[in-house]
Protein backbone atom coordinates (compact mmCIF):
# COMPACT_ATOMS: atom_id res chain seq x y z
CA UNK A 1 0.00 0.00 0.00
CA UNK A 2 1.58 3.13 -0.86
CA UNK A 3 2.12 5.85 1.79
CA UNK A 4 0.11 8.91 2.27
CA UNK A 5 1.74 12.44 3.44
CA UNK A 6 -0.74 11.98 6.82
CA UNK A 7 1.06 8.49 7.42
CA UNK A 8 4.75 9.96 7.28
CA UNK A 9 3.68 13.18 9.44
CA UNK A 10 2.20 10.47 12.25
CA UNK A 11 5.17 8.27 12.29
CA UNK A 12 6.72 8.22 15.69
CA UNK A 13 9.70 6.92 16.95
CA UNK A 14 9.93 3.40 18.73
CA UNK A 15 12.55 1.05 20.39
CA UNK A 16 13.58 -0.37 17.22
CA UNK A 17 13.92 1.24 13.49
CA UNK A 18 11.03 0.94 11.05
CA UNK A 19 10.00 0.75 7.87
CA UNK A 20 6.90 2.52 5.87
CA UNK A 21 6.91 1.05 2.48
CA UNK A 22 5.79 2.88 -0.30
CA UNK A 23 6.24 1.53 -3.87
CA UNK A 24 9.16 0.57 -6.06
CA UNK A 25 11.91 0.55 -3.17
CA UNK A 26 10.71 3.43 -1.35
CA UNK A 27 10.54 4.01 1.94
CA UNK A 28 10.74 5.81 5.16
CA UNK A 29 12.91 4.82 8.06
CA UNK A 30 12.23 5.91 11.20
CA UNK A 31 15.07 5.63 13.98
CA UNK A 32 14.96 5.20 17.44
CA UNK A 33 15.39 8.95 17.91
CA UNK A 34 12.47 9.63 16.02
CA UNK A 35 14.05 10.78 12.48
CA UNK A 36 11.97 10.27 9.18
CA UNK A 37 14.69 9.07 6.26
CA UNK A 38 13.80 8.06 2.79
CA UNK A 39 15.91 5.52 1.44
CA UNK A 40 15.48 3.61 -1.67
CA UNK A 41 16.12 -0.14 -2.13
CA UNK A 42 16.99 -0.77 -5.65
CA UNK A 43 19.63 -3.85 -7.21
CA UNK A 44 22.05 -3.45 -9.24
CA UNK A 45 24.79 -6.16 -10.75
CA UNK A 46 22.85 -8.47 -8.39
CA UNK A 47 23.34 -6.91 -5.55
CA UNK A 48 20.71 -5.39 -3.33
CA UNK A 49 21.77 -1.65 -2.29
CA UNK A 50 20.38 1.43 -0.57
CA UNK A 51 20.65 4.96 -1.15
CA UNK A 52 19.58 7.93 1.11
CA UNK A 53 17.14 10.41 -0.50
CA UNK A 54 16.86 12.84 2.60
CA UNK A 55 14.81 13.68 5.41
CA UNK A 56 11.32 13.87 6.07
CA UNK A 57 9.40 16.89 6.22
CA UNK A 58 12.37 18.28 4.83
CA UNK A 59 12.23 16.12 1.38
CA UNK A 60 8.50 15.63 0.80
CA UNK A 61 6.83 12.38 0.16
CA UNK A 62 6.05 13.49 -3.87
CA UNK A 63 9.67 14.99 -3.68
CA UNK A 64 11.19 11.68 -2.63
CA UNK A 65 9.16 9.62 -5.08
CA UNK A 66 10.48 12.19 -7.80
CA UNK A 67 14.33 10.88 -6.78
CA UNK A 68 13.28 7.23 -6.37
CA UNK A 69 11.67 7.88 -10.19
CA UNK A 70 15.30 9.33 -11.15
CA UNK A 71 17.02 6.26 -10.06
CA UNK A 72 14.87 3.96 -11.88
CA UNK A 73 16.24 5.94 -15.15
CA UNK A 74 19.33 5.81 -14.02
CA UNK A 75 19.36 2.08 -13.48
CA UNK A 76 17.36 1.79 -16.61
CA UNK A 77 20.86 3.10 -18.32
CA UNK A 78 22.62 0.69 -16.61
CA UNK A 79 24.17 2.99 -14.15
CA UNK A 80 24.29 2.65 -10.27
CA UNK A 81 22.58 5.21 -8.62
CA UNK A 82 25.12 5.37 -5.70
CA UNK A 83 28.42 5.21 -8.07
CA UNK A 84 27.01 8.14 -10.31
CA UNK A 85 25.96 10.06 -6.87
CA UNK A 86 29.76 9.79 -5.47
CA UNK A 87 30.76 10.80 -8.88
CA UNK A 88 28.73 14.02 -9.25
CA UNK A 89 29.97 14.61 -5.83
CA UNK A 90 33.55 13.94 -6.73
CA UNK A 91 32.97 16.41 -9.93
CA UNK A 92 31.16 19.13 -8.19
CA UNK A 93 34.06 19.19 -5.46
CA UNK A 94 36.71 19.81 -8.13
CA UNK A 95 34.45 21.98 -10.56
CA UNK A 96 35.98 25.11 -9.39
CA UNK A 97 39.19 24.21 -10.46
CA UNK A 98 38.62 24.38 -14.13
CA UNK A 99 36.58 27.24 -14.60
CA UNK A 100 38.04 30.28 -16.89
CA UNK A 101 37.80 32.56 -13.64
CA UNK A 102 40.50 29.71 -11.52
CA UNK A 103 42.48 29.39 -14.51
CA UNK A 104 42.57 33.02 -15.66
CA UNK A 105 43.30 33.90 -11.63
CA UNK A 106 46.52 31.28 -12.11
CA UNK A 107 47.69 32.18 -15.11
CA UNK A 108 47.78 35.82 -13.77
CA UNK A 109 49.91 34.48 -10.57
CA UNK A 110 52.13 32.84 -12.91
CA UNK A 111 52.74 36.20 -15.04
CA UNK A 112 53.45 38.12 -11.69
CA UNK A 113 55.58 35.49 -10.61
CA UNK A 114 57.91 35.50 -13.52
CA UNK A 115 61.40 36.73 -13.13
CA UNK A 116 63.44 36.29 -16.85
CA UNK A 117 65.31 39.34 -18.04
CA UNK A 118 65.17 40.29 -21.61
CA UNK A 119 67.47 37.81 -22.60
CA UNK A 120 65.02 35.35 -21.36
CA UNK A 121 61.95 33.95 -23.66
CA UNK A 122 59.31 36.74 -24.34
CA UNK A 123 57.27 34.43 -22.39
CA UNK A 124 59.45 33.81 -19.38
CA UNK A 125 60.13 37.81 -19.08
CA UNK A 126 59.56 39.50 -16.05
CA UNK A 127 55.95 41.46 -16.57
CA UNK A 128 55.89 45.39 -15.13
CA UNK A 129 52.90 46.18 -12.79
CA UNK A 130 51.74 48.23 -15.28
CA UNK A 131 51.18 45.31 -17.80
CA UNK A 132 49.92 42.88 -15.34
CA UNK A 133 46.99 45.28 -14.72
CA UNK A 134 46.63 45.59 -18.20
CA UNK A 135 46.17 42.11 -18.78
CA UNK A 136 43.82 41.83 -15.63
CA UNK A 137 41.60 44.38 -17.38
CA UNK A 138 41.46 42.55 -20.92
CA UNK A 139 40.57 39.46 -18.70
CA UNK A 140 37.81 41.13 -17.08
CA UNK A 141 36.09 41.95 -20.22
CA UNK A 142 35.24 38.39 -20.67
CA UNK A 143 34.82 37.06 -17.30
CA UNK A 144 31.06 37.50 -17.43
CA UNK A 145 30.59 35.07 -20.34
CA UNK A 146 33.22 32.68 -19.34
CA UNK A 147 34.36 33.01 -15.94
CA UNK A 148 32.18 30.66 -14.64
CA UNK A 149 32.06 28.20 -17.44
CA UNK A 150 34.64 25.01 -17.23
CA UNK A 151 38.02 25.96 -19.20
CA UNK A 152 38.51 22.12 -20.19
CA UNK A 153 35.00 22.06 -22.43
CA UNK A 154 35.14 25.81 -23.26
CA UNK A 155 34.35 26.19 -27.18
CA UNK A 156 35.38 28.46 -29.83
CA UNK A 157 31.43 29.42 -30.16
CA UNK A 158 31.33 30.65 -26.62
CA UNK A 159 35.22 32.46 -26.57
CA UNK A 160 33.94 34.39 -29.69
CA UNK A 161 30.40 35.82 -28.43
CA UNK A 162 32.05 37.26 -25.94
CA UNK A 163 34.77 38.86 -28.36
CA UNK A 164 31.62 39.88 -30.62
CA UNK A 165 30.46 41.77 -27.38
CA UNK A 166 33.51 43.83 -27.08
CA UNK A 167 33.84 44.44 -30.74
CA UNK A 168 30.03 45.38 -30.95
CA UNK A 169 30.83 48.30 -28.18
CA UNK A 170 33.33 49.55 -31.07
CA UNK A 171 36.53 48.46 -29.05
CA UNK A 172 37.55 46.24 -32.50
CA UNK A 173 41.34 46.43 -31.17
CA UNK A 174 40.53 45.81 -27.56
CA UNK A 175 38.86 42.37 -28.69
CA UNK A 176 42.16 41.87 -30.88
CA UNK A 177 44.47 41.56 -27.47
CA UNK A 178 41.60 40.08 -25.42
CA UNK A 179 41.64 37.44 -27.86
CA UNK A 180 45.47 36.73 -27.44
CA UNK A 181 45.08 37.07 -23.88
CA UNK A 182 42.72 34.49 -23.66
CA UNK A 183 44.43 32.03 -25.98
CA UNK A 184 47.42 32.71 -23.95
CA UNK A 185 45.46 31.83 -21.13
CA UNK A 186 44.00 28.42 -22.32
CA UNK A 187 47.82 27.16 -23.83
CA UNK A 188 48.89 27.51 -19.93
CA UNK A 189 45.39 25.55 -18.41
CA UNK A 190 47.19 22.75 -20.76
CA UNK A 191 49.53 22.60 -18.49
CA UNK A 192 47.41 22.15 -15.56
CA UNK A 193 44.17 20.44 -16.56
CA UNK A 194 43.60 17.69 -19.46
CA UNK A 195 41.55 19.13 -22.24
CA UNK A 196 38.91 17.67 -24.25
CA UNK A 197 39.57 17.73 -27.76
CA UNK A 198 36.40 20.83 -27.64
CA UNK A 199 39.24 22.93 -25.83
CA UNK A 200 42.17 21.69 -28.04
CA UNK A 201 39.99 23.24 -31.15
CA UNK A 202 39.10 26.41 -28.98
CA UNK A 203 42.89 27.22 -28.66
CA UNK A 204 43.82 26.30 -31.93
CA UNK A 205 40.90 28.58 -33.95
CA UNK A 206 40.65 31.18 -31.57
CA UNK A 207 42.99 33.17 -33.38
CA UNK A 208 41.15 32.69 -36.19
CA UNK A 209 37.38 32.51 -35.70
CA UNK A 210 36.60 36.46 -34.69
CA UNK A 211 37.52 38.91 -37.12
CA UNK A 212 36.91 41.96 -34.70
CA UNK A 213 34.19 42.90 -36.25
CA UNK A 214 31.35 45.26 -35.28
CA UNK A 215 27.51 44.50 -35.30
Amino acid sequence: MALTDAACRAAKKAEKPYKLSDSGGLYLLVDTGGSRLWRHAYRFGGKQKTIALGVYPHVSLAAARDARDANKRVLAAGIDPSEKRKADKQAAAVAHLTTFDRIADDWLDDQRSLTGGLDAPKDQRKKSPETIEKLDWLLSLVRPQLGKLDARTLTTAQIVDALDRIGARGQRDTAHRCRATVSRVLDGAEQSVSAPRDQEEAQLHVWLAYPGRAR
